[in-house]
Order: C-alpha cells, then sequence, then structure tokens
C-alpha cells in the first residue's frame, strides 16, 4: 500500500516517520494522507497564537534566520531575549547542574540581564509527602527532598520574569515545569 493509505499506517504515522518532509518545502501535493499538515488548512493555523505568541512566534523565526546553526543554544537564546525585549530572565534547574547553572547565570547577567534562578528542591519537600516510600528513594534513610517544578516556575513568575529558561530539568520535571 501506498504510504499512509491503510487505517493501521494512519494512527501510527509519526512525523518522524515521514519519507517525503513536504511540508518543509510547502509541495502540498506530496502530503502523505495521514499527514497532520493535511488536516489544519493554512488558513487555520494561525489560530493557536494569541497577539504576543505571534509576536514571539517572528521573534523566533528571526532569530533563527540570524543565527541557526552559526550560534550555539545560549547565544540564540540571548539574541531571541533582546529582540523579544526581556531584560529580567529566570533560569529553572536541576540540582544536579548547579555548577553550570552559576556559569549559565553569570554569561547571561555580563550580557546585561537580571537573572533570577531556581533550583528544583526550591520548598524542601520531602517526597514522603506524594508517597514515595523510604526504600523508593535514591537515598534511602535520608531525608530526600522531592523536586518541585511547578513552585520553581510559580517562584520565577513572582519574581517578575519576562522569559524563563530550562536547565537540565529531569524528564516529567520539565513537563510541569513549563504547564
Amino acid at each position: 500500500t501506498a504510504f499512509g493509505d491503510n487505517e493501521t499506517e494512519m494512527s501510527e504515522f509519526t512525523c518522524a516517520d515521514c519519507p517525503v518532509k513536504p511540508c518543509r518545502t510547502h509541495d502540498m501535493d506530496k502530503l502523505p494522507d495521514c499527514c497532520p499538515t493535511r488536516k489544519t488548512p493554512d488558513t487555520d493555523n494561525l489560530k493557536y497564537y494569541s497577539e504576543e505568541e505571534l509576536r514571539m512566534a517572528k521573534m523566533s523565526a528571526l532569530t533563527e534566520s540570524a543565527g541557526y546553526c552559526r550560534q550555539s543554544r545560549l547565544e540564540e537564546t540571548m539574541a531571541f531575549a533582546y529582540r523579544m525585549g526581556y531584560k529580567k530572565l529566570g533560569v529553572g534547574f536541576c540540582a544536579g547542574f548547579r555548577s553550570e547553572a552559576a556559569t549559565l547565570v553569570k554569561i547571561l547577567r555580563e550580557n546585561g540581564f537580571t537573572v533570577c534562578a531556581k533550583v528544583c528542591k526550591c520548598g524542601s519537600l520531602s517526597k514522603a509527602a506524594i508517597g514515595i516510600k523510604d526504600e523508593e528513594q535514591l537515598h534511602p534513610g535520608q531525608f530526600e527532598p522531592m523536586c518541585n517544578p511547578a513552585a520553581q516556575a510559580e517562584h520565577l513568575n513572582d519574581e517578575g520574569t519576562d522569559f524563563n529558561i530550562l536547565l537540565g530539568l529531569c524528564v516529567g520535571h520539565d513537563s510541569l515545569f513549563i504547564r
């Protein structure tokens, strides 16, 4: 069968499997039947964005064209923040990346940003509070604080950060921070 012709293939389709990548070239007659681009016409795509999000998308695209694969992600992040007019940056980081966070904060400050950084363990709440048994902890028999990405993000919001950067948050914790 042709790509995407049967129901099983359509339900299992992911963009990572696409053999033709027409969304990159806008060659719309080559879209597989199950392609999500086919399901959302051009005229509907912008409905997902608020006015501020459209501005962010534009600044992201300009940052990409100015530095993609020619700048580090940190340089791109700073360029994006400059374009957006962000002055106060937040850094949500994993305790295991404390040294890297200190370096990141230093670089951001040296480049003119005010920076607030919050570690994942902020609040120092025991893992027992979320039902983790002692034997399920990384270090049984010791106090072990849970990662608290929702509070971490809220603390940065309370500080009035314009934009938050994630540094090394664990799987799942990153999603909770973004939420």
